[in-house]
């Protein structure tokens, strides 16, 4: 018998229908969660989730869309489409369903790494949101000396109020009265609140790409922190609705980031062979997450009508007596042979610079996706945050987690 977790069942592979209903596009993947997808008969319903076991770290804070970086080598590809990665409709045989949790989990570690954070929200603690706050103040002492937009920032009274209070959240173990902790939780709070919503002014406002990012990252950072706040204090409604509104309020944003700074004007640009070595599966994910669509394909035939033509078409045209037909050809250089440095750095700037940060907000929405799943499970189980920890970790310490993930389905699947 398949031991449970709040009322969930443990498994060791991914479900071979859920497996399935990623292939055919009856179920979605969003980060560690798997839905019925939009349109289908039970729309938003969870089919199973995939929670990181253990005490697993935030993942490092690289700074994508900020500062330049280093390749991500191999990470983005395991961001194509789950469908296409799984490559196998029917899992039959045990081997089989293996492989395609293997391949599904690889997925979601993925987008963990590319998100920037850990997709388990009792790992999303206030230490390592004071880490993170300490990852990213580091990040942007490198460029404050050339953005004049992110020295401003930095030098902001909230970013000092921000600081101490993730700062005296993070000695909150060492209270034993609960009646101060409870004081502390709820002041904290409060002036969280506040922080959030004003790096949520300063987002929406940001023409800059360091001073956007920046502003993102000290957003999300903020609200999170929150409602861990209300977690502790095992209100999980208030929690919930508080990474419900995050998630929301926060695509919005971010969606406008990625289309008007990022990918910015001429998407088309994406298509030509400078970016060739971008699998255009990941390129059509950015255009419809930063113009809220669902086109796929449809981008290529969309934009590919906006890119020059290859040949053009010289003033001389004459027609012999045979009715052959005699053109000028000149193949257009314009953009086949500019080799300038301004070109060359424009495609490293892209490569350094707009395509993680595309990566990174398309992860990042993955992850709040997951979060709201998970306080829903909290609030589900009813049972105290650190509880709840403690059973998790009980489950990965007898040997129950699959590839660092427990993968939990509800008992009708």
């Amino acid at each position: 018998m398949l031991p449970s977790l709040f009322g969930m069942q443990v498994a060791r592979t991914v479900p071979d229908a859920a497996v399935l209903g990623i292939y055919t596009g009856q179920y979605a993947l969003h980060g560690g969660v798997v839905r019925w997808a939009a349109g289908t008969p039970y729309a938003g319903q969870i089919v199973c989730h995939l929670l990181p076991a253990g005490a697993s770290a935030m993942p490092a804070l690289s700074g994508a869309g900020i500062v330049a970086g280093a390749a991500l080598g191999g990470l983005a590809s395991a961001l194509l489409p789950i469908a296409a990665a799984t490559g196998v409709v029917s899992a039959v045989a045990s081997t089989i369903g293996a492989i395609n949790t293997a391949r599904i989990l690889q997925h979601t570690q993925a987008i963990m790494e590319l998100a920037e954070l850990n997709l388990a929200v009792t790992q999303a603690g206030f230490a390592a949101l004071n880490r993170r706050l300490d990852q990213l103040d580091a990040k942007l002492n490198e460029i404050k000396g050339s953005v004049q937009a992110v020295a401003a920032l930095m030098a902001l009274e909230q970013r000092g109020r921000f600081r101490r209070a993730l700062a005296d959240l993070g000695q909150i173990d060492l209270l034993r009265d609960p009646a101060v902790r409870t004081q502390l939780l709820l002041a904290a709070a409060t002036t969280l609140s506040e922080i959030g919503f004003f790096y949520e002014e300063r987002l929406a406002n940001s023409v800059n790409r360091q001073e956007a990012m920046s502003c993102e990252e000290y957003f999300c950072t903020a609200l999170l922190a929150q409602a861990r706040c209300y977690a502790e204090l095992g209100e999980y409604d208030r929690a919930r609705q508080i990474v419900d509104d995050l998630h929301t309020t926060w695509r919005k944003h971010a969606q406008r980031v990625a289309r008007d700074i990022l990918i910015d004007r001429e998407p088309e640009r994406l298509l030509t062979k400078d970016f060739a070595g971008v699998p255009i599966a990941e390129i059509i994910g950015w255009l419809d997450f930063a113009y809220g669509t669902a086109k796929g394909y449809g981008w290529v035939d969309e934009l590919r009508d906006k890119i020059d033509p290859w040949f053009v078409v010289g003033p001389s045209l004459s027609i012999s007596p045979s009715k052959t037909v005699t053109v000028s050809i000149v193949i257009s250089s314009t953009r086949k042979y500019q080799t300038s440095y301004a070109k060359q750095d424009a495609i490293r700037r892209h490569h350094e610079l707009l395509f993680p940060g595309l990566r990174k907000l398309v992860a990042r929405g993955d992850a709040l996706h997951t979060y709201t799943a998970q306080y829903a499970l909290l609030q589900q189980s009813g049972l105290p945050l650190r509880e709840f920890e403690q059973q998790v970790g009980a489950l990965a310490q007898a040997d129950l987690a699959t590839e660092g993930f427990l993968i939990l389905t509800p008992p009708a699947a």
